[in-house]
């Protein structure tokens, strides 16, 4: 699998090297998945590793809207205690983390969802990878026209877990850089003071290089480990 890492070029030239696409920008190399910036003591993407994926009887989360809802975010964080409502607040948060369009939510919209236990470490790389994007322009969003598989593990009591252990596969797109792929990341929530909060992240393993749906040949190689499931475009 490749795993995510950060290579520099000049903004305006997009670089393929082993399948990453990377720029740089005013000291900030940058591949359209994460940011960093090339200066010693700004925050490193955080480390992923997969979640050990639990088979689910419930149905997945229905697909996104367009554009991240941080009123529909919020609403869904005191919605449900269970695992399908953990999930169902991750993937929401996936998005709003992922979608870097100037017309969106910014920093201060994903800053509220945070948990008070996440490490300084892993907030400071999520906020400042969301400005960033912004900054240089890379309009960073998912597919919301293609598919998307999650899976999960619940920890703590089954029937209400304190902690949900999320990952999401979606394609992600940067029209200004010309680039599309497949993503795996990692969004952990815990259930705290009457709703759910992102605790930590972990990004990511990169996939295919494309604009289509994973083919059934792609879902074997790229979604490895149990309890995947298809999220069906335009199910929401």
């Amino acid at each position: 699998m490749r795993t995510r890492h950060v290579i520099g070029a000049s903004l305006g030239l997009v670089l393929t090297v082993a399948g990453f696409a990377v720029v740089e920008h005013s000291g900030v190399r940058h591949r359209f998945g994460s940011a960093r910036s090339a200066e010693p003591g700004t925050p490193d993407n955080p480390p992923w590793v997969p979640v050990h994926g639990q088979h689910s009887v419930d149905p997945p989360p229905t697909a996104l809207i367009d554009r991240p809802d941080p009123i529909q975010v919020n609403a869904v964080a005191r919605f449900a205690h269970t695992r399908a409502g953990g999930e169902k607040f991750a993937l929401l948060v996936a998005q709003l983390y992922s979608d870097a369009r100037h017309t969106d939510p910014g920093p201060g919209a994903l800053a509220a969802v945070l948990s008070p236990q996440m490490s300084r470490s892993v907030r400071d790389f999520l906020i400042f990878d969301a400005r960033t994007q912004r900054k240089i322009g890379t309009e960073r969003h998912y597919d919301t026209a293609l598919d998307m598989w999650i899976r999960s593990e619940a920890i703590g009591s089954v029937a209400a877990p304190g902690r949900v252990n999320v990952e999401v596969a979606a394609n992600s797109i940067s029209r200004p850089l010309g680039a599309q792929s497949w993503y795996r990341d990692r969004y952990d929530v815990v259930w705290e003071s009457g709703r759910w909060r992102l605790v930590s992240y972990g990004g990511g393993v990169l996939g295919p290089d494309s604009d289509r749906n994973l083919t059934p040949a792609e879902q074997k190689t790229f979604l490895t480990g149990v309890g995947w499931r298809r999220i069906p475009a335009g199910s929401g």
